[in-house]
């Protein structure tokens, strides 16, 4: 089955796909109706999936059948679609992909959109009723805002992320975020959010009740829990002791601390602590380093080890400079993260900030392990690993999604501890 599932994975991912394709036509050619489903659409910059982590999960307690579509993944696509919170097995994946596969154009399709068709088709033939639906990049031209009306639409967070996509400013974000809302719906959106009058604006034409959170959180999953709670109670009208029951789930690696066992395997004493987050971008950051400076390892080394997205910029790693001792780059074998080549040639455009100087400093340490463009994250994992077991300190691994799998299989984190089939595709983009 795995060899099947690789070679659907191979034929999606060879793919190159126009910008502009009419991905409707597939929908209307596949006669996928979405009439009977009660959808939360959920977009923002940072914290979308988990809140529709928490959404979903919740419904699901309520006694709800849920789907939920999410990306990026982690181990294996099958990831991006579920229901109640069961990841969709292997054969059904395939058998989806191949009915996609088969409608005339669908080629054309990029990937994102061959994974949406699948979850609506998936869901439903398994009679769903509510539909979690992350958004991809934006809202206003993102592939999931074909829907024409919503339960429930939250966005969670406004930051600088993507502007050569959604612009180069926060009010030109907001304005893309907002184009998710749909008429007559219920509207909830988080802090960050509430100073833009878009919003207001937006609810105002289109008739919506408009709910902001205004928490100010000190942790991300925090503000996170509380989005997810006023959007399932306030929102959408749920039991207020039910849904807290279930607030406290998460997605993977969200500030994901190795238990005792897995630092066991690799040699670590239970003092040290290893910390792999998804943060990749300057808002997420920020929020990392805030949840980091309020842990109790002011006297301890602290290590940074850093996975870059391709196209952007090291300066995001800027709010985590003063916390680290050092920062190392790292790379893997990805299309979408920088390799060692780039990476070197993003840290010497760099201007010459504080941030720079530690970057250069612990590059200097690990140059050895830049030759050519071998990914070179086994070594600088190990050699940091070495640093903090002299004097038990801690070592926070984060950056691009992509780069976690690589990050789990050195760690020997298996996805089961997170509910997800240890049977995964040779195929790991």
């Amino acid at each position: 089955m795995s060899n099947e599932l690789d070679k659907c994975l191979m034929d999606l991912y060879s793919r190159n796909c126009p910008k502009n394709f009419e991905y409707l036509n597939i929908i209307r050619q596949l006669n996928i109706s979405l009439d009977k489903f009660k959808i939360v659409h959920v977009g923002g910059t940072n914290g979308k999936g988990s809140v529709s982590y928490k959404i979903a999960n919740c419904l699901k307690s309520c006694g709800c059948n849920v789907g939920l579509f999410t990306s990026p993944h982690i181990w294996t696509p099958c990831e991006r679609i579920s229901i109640n919170n069961q990841i969709i097995s292997n054969e059904n994946f395939i058998r989806y992909y191949k009915i996609v596969s088969n409608v005339d154009n669908s080629r054309q399709l990029r990937i994102f959109e061959v994974f949406m068709i699948m979850a609506f088709m998936y869901f439903i033939d398994n009679d769903v009723e509510w539909v979690v639906l992350e958004v991809g990049i934006g809202g206003r031209l993102d592939s999931t805002n074909f829907i024409t009306s919503s339960k429930l639409v939250v966005i969670t967070s406004i930051g600088l992320d993507h502007m050569n996509i959604l612009g180069e400013n926060l009010s030109d974000i907001a304005y893309e975020k907002a184009g998710i809302i749909k008429p007559n719906t219920t509207v909830v959106i988080g802090p960050s959010c509430v100073k833009y009058a878009v919003f207001k604006d937006k609810c105002k034409e289109n008739h919506c009740k408009l709910i902001p959170v205004t928490i100010n959180a000190l942790e991300f999953d925090t503000e996170n829990t509380e989005i997810a709670k006023i959007a399932l109670t306030q929102g959408l009208g749920l039991d207020s002791k039910i849904v807290n029951q279930r607030l406290t789930i998460k997605p993977p690696l969200r500030y994901y601390h190795l238990s005792d066992y897995e630092k066991q395997i690799i040699g670590l004493s239970t003092y040290d602590e290893v910390i792999i987050d998804v943060a990749h971008n300057l808002p997420g950051m920020y929020y990392l380093a805030k949840q980091f400076s309020a842990q109790k390892y002011r006297n301890l080394l602290k290590i940074c080890i850093y996975f870059n997205s391709e196209g952007r910029s090291l300066d995001v790693l800027a709010p985590l400079a003063l916390d680290f001792y050092d920062i190392y780059l790292a790379s893997v074998d990805h299309p979408r993260i920088s390799n060692n080549t780039r990476l070197l040639r993003k840290l010497n455009e760099m201007h010459e900030t504080q941030l720079k100087i530690k970057l250069m400093k612990s590059l200097s340490k690990t140059n050895g392990y830049f030759i050519h463009n071998t990914p070179n994250y086994k070594e600088i994992i190990n050699y940091a690993l070495g640093e903090i077991k002299k004097t038990s300190g801690v070592l926070l691994l984060c950056g691009s999604f992509f780069a976690m799998f690589d990050i789990c299989s050195t760690f020997q984190i298996l996805p089961s501890v997170f509910g997800i089939s240890n049977q995964l595709p040779s195929v790991k983009y």
